[in-house]
């Protein structure tokens, strides 16, 4: 499990006129709710910024100090960014307990993809249809994800939730039967796919060479 701590403090006002003037300032509006309640709070942008990138793809528990004297244990809910210059908005924290058990989404990486047997020699193609894993544990035992190798996967071959090696102290709450990841067979729309990223190999290579000729220039 994957440990992170945060820094913050409450947020005495709300509303969208003093989110925007908070940002500038440096901070991040936020808000953590759970069997405490929900409390508005404030993150330093570089600190939150740090602390998401060394959150994403994994699943993780935060303890996140509030003025210096409250600390809350957290797991990421979700965070707004805009869409034109990246910037976080807001995000939100769910508070979890130490010792009660709890339901949570880790993800699953997949390990072994460009190696599936059946799409490398037996003209398949490789599906993930599973990103998540829903689980059950406390927060100690919580993984931050859940890896998959799928490197021996034949033609006509499906994973499954029920094919997963169990964890201890983990409960799988996915149907046993949901699957994970399969080697279908090739659609001609697949073939097409494939014809069209080889020719335009093909195109890219010619105009690198083209392109990386010394000492010649070309008129546009």
């Amino acid at each position: 499990m994957k440990q992170l701590a945060l820094v913050a403090k409450k947020r005495c006002l709300t509303g969208s006129g003093d989110a925007r003037r908070r940002r500038k300032e440096g901070w991040i509006p936020g808000i953590i709710y759970g069997d405490s309640g929900s409390l508005p709070i404030l993150f330093g942008a570089k600190d939150l910024r740090v602390a998401l990138k060394q959150m994403s793809g994994s699943a993780a528990i935060v303890s996140i100090a509030i003025d210096g004297y409250e600390s809350r244990s957290a797991i990421l809910a979700e965070f707004q960014k805009n869409p034109l210059t990246d910037e976080i908005l807001h995000v939100d924290f769910h508070e979890v307990s130490l010792t009660k058990k709890m339901l949570v989404h880790i993800p699953i990486r997949l390990t072994g993809v460009n190696e599936c047997i059946g799409a490398r020699e037996e003209g398949g193609v490789f599906e993930c249809v599973t990103h998540t894993l829903s689980i059950r544990c406390v927060a100690r035992d919580m993984p931050s994800e859940y890896v998959v190798d799928v490197s021996g996967l034949r033609l006509g071959q499906t994973i499954h939730i029920k094919d997963l090696e169990k964890l201890d102290r983990v409960e799988f709450v996915d149907p046993a039967d949901q699957v994970i990841a399969a080697c279908i067979e090739a659609t001609e729309e697949d073939a097409g796919k494939e014809e069209g990223e080889e020719a335009s190999e093909k195109d890219e290579s010619i105009e690198a060479t083209a392109g990386a000729a010394p000492g010649k220039t070309f008129d546009k």
